[in-house]
């Protein structure tokens, strides 16, 4: 029996009161020094293509924008699997070890409770604390050019971890006798062979193969993923039923249970047989060798349900700006620009969704501009990582409307304004705009630098 794929905290009551709890942790003796792992990613790559290792790449529902290696998604992992006699072992020659968080960031949260006060007061009522989201975890394992061999999702047994890695040895060792081209036809296969040939069936009746007769892969776009990972899914919802006694036939599943957004992939029930790794078998074996950057967004919200999260390259260069502002006493606005990353896509659609935002950042801007307030257009993942490294309040938002469009602060860095993404207009902007400047915005700029167009404020 392997591990759920998260433990909520209600399900780990259940497995403590079971005794399950007790058993997992057994499972991981005896301990050793777990395996090195590195928090830059782009480093722990560049080892890999140096020294000629494979890649884990461990992907954790932590806060992304922290990062924490000593996070408790990260302790779990590496308490559980990673510091396993057996698991160090398996991975201290041939592999380089990275993590990434790519939950939630701890600074930018949805709405769990009503809120009170305003601005940097804005508080949850009174109430039962925030619920934390289960954690998660997905191994990927892959090439030094990240290209994916295998993935594991969730907390499994280091005995089921170093089985998975074994098969991945297994075929690694073929296909490095062959010519980069005929590689993914040989690992397609190695996957069709590792699954249980009526769940192959199912999913081919789901999804509709890319292969032919072919040894070539065949070329394959970012939009058949999803339909692959959605067709997946619903084969281990099947298969799960199936050994649990819910004997449904595959083609009497209705289209609404194909794509419910609100069925989560993980769940305690998972603990039957080799659902994880067949799930992942199903996904490769239509997309072997698939680049990690392809896979990661769609399996990370199938498995969860939530948002996928990323680090963005100018993380420092927002960072410095805010500190400047900061320096200077300025004013600042963010412009929160569309997100069009759904949590969980249908590929039924036969339209894909668009953003909502129709008035343009730059109007934005430049109305700021005139009212000498600092500003730049950031990302929902942008923001969250400024208001991690500028250590500022929390920002709750309404999960079905989203974060809001415009931010503004004072010369203090206090939270002075926001205005929702359906309500952004130049009106809207114009008049929030003249009541928490005033006639501020007309005085002298005067900047310890001797630089006109930005006002020092008060």
């Amino acid at each position: 029996m392997s591990e759920a794929f998260s433990f909520a905290p209600s399900q780990r009551a259940a497995l403590v009161a079971t005794g399950l709890i007790s058993f997992l942790l057994v499972g991981v003796l005896p301990a050793a020094e777990p395996a090195i792992w590195l928090a830059d990613h782009a480093q722990a790559v560049a080892q890999a293509r140096k020294q000629g290792k494979l890649l884990l790449v461990v992907h954790l529902s932590g806060d992304f924008a922290a990062n924490l290696a000593d996070a408790p998604e990260a302790k779990l992992y590496r308490q559980l699997i990673l510091s396993d006699s057996r698991v160090a072992a398996a991975l201290a020659d041939r592999f380089i070890v990275t993590y990434r968080h790519v939950g939630e960031a701890r600074s930018l949260v949805p709405q769990r409770l009503p809120r009170t006060g305003a601005g940097n007061d804005v508080r949850p009522a009174t109430g039962k604390p925030p619920l934390r989201p289960s954690e998660i975890a997905i191994a990927y394992i892959c090439l030094p050019d990240e290209r994916v061999l295998h993935f594991v999702p969730g907390f499994v047994s280091p005995r089921e971890f170093c089985a998975e890695l074994d098969w991945v040895e297994t075929c690694y060792s073929r296909l490095v006798k062959l010519r980069d081209a005929e590689m993914p036809g040989e690992l397609r296969a190695l996957h069709v062979e590792a699954l249980d040939p009526a769940d192959h069936k199912a999913f081919l009746s789901a999804f509709s193969s890319r292969w032919s007769s072919g040894p070539l892969a065949p070329d394959y776009s970012t939009v058949d993923i999803p339909l692959a990972i959605n067709s997946a899914r619903l084969v281990w919802r099947w298969a799960q039923g199936e050994r649990l006694g819910a004997h449904t036939p595959f083609d009497e599943l209705s289209a609404s249970v194909r794509f419910d957004n609100r069925s989560l992939l993980s769940s305690s029930l998972a603990a039957h047989g080799r659902l994880g790794s067949d799930f992942a078998h199903l996904v490769l074996s239509e997309f072997p060798l698939v680049y990690l950057s392809d896979l990661a967004m769609p399996t990370y919200q199938a498995c969860t349900s939530q948002r996928y999260w990323q680090i963005s390259r100018r993380r420092d260069e927002l960072a410095r700006w805010w500190a400047d502002c900061a320096k200077r006493g300025r004013r600042t606005m963010l412009i929160v620009s569309g997100d069009f990353q759904i949590d969980e896509p249908n590929p039924a659609a036969e339209v894909p969704p668009s953003s909502p935002l129709s008035w343009p950042d730059s109007d934005a801007a430049t109305l700021a501009e005139l009212w000498r307030v600092a500003s730049r257009v950031v990302t929902i993942d942008e923001l969250a990582m400024l208001l991690t490294d500028a250590n500022l309040p929390p920002l709750e938002f309404d999960r079905q409307t989203g974060p809001p469009r415009l931010i503004l602060h004072d010369a203090r860095g206090f939270r002075c304004g926001e205005v929702a993404a359906q309500d952004a207009s130049a009106e809207k902007l114009a008049g929030l705009l003249r009541t928490i400047v005033g006639n501020a915005a007309n005085d002298q700029a005067i900047q310890p630098t001797g630089e006109q167009g930005s006002s020092v404020e008060e």
